[in-house]
């Protein structure tokens, strides 16, 4: 008997929007190399974001004030020097190739991540 193989949204290791409010993926470091701080902390950067996000991912919230939308994914650092800075996260290929509700297999996932990304 044929074995049912589980869906899984995966999120994208590229940007599918030039603001990459769709962006999910597991970058926690800034385009100049900074470590990203947690989300859900508020020490070295104080900040009244969503505690709810997890990690420390590169992300472009909906918010208010220093929690507002901006250009690209982005995140606070761990530097003291730096409170924020944008994240280098590459676009997809293919342009609208790529849908935030399409639903992949472990096996295209396996294939998007590794190939589906330009510098």
């Amino acid at each position: 008997m044929g074995r049912n193989c589980d869906v899984y949204k995966a999120p994208l290791n590229c940007l599918t929007t030039k603001d990459g409010h769709d962006y999910t993926a597991f970058k926690n470091r800034t385009e100049s190399g900074k470590q990203c701080q947690y989300w859900s902390t508020t020490s070295p950067q104080s900040h009244s974001c969503n505690p709810e996000e997890p990690g420390n991912y590169c992300r472009n919230l909906w918010g208010s004030g220093e929690c507002s939308s901006k250009a690209a994914p982005w995140c606070f650092t761990t530097n003291h020097k730096k409170r924020w800075e944008y994240c280098k996260i590459p676009f997809c290929k293919g342009k609208g190739k790529f849908a935030t509700n399409f639903r992949y297999t472990y096996f295209e996932i396996k294939t998007l991540l590794s190939s589906d990304v330009v510098n």
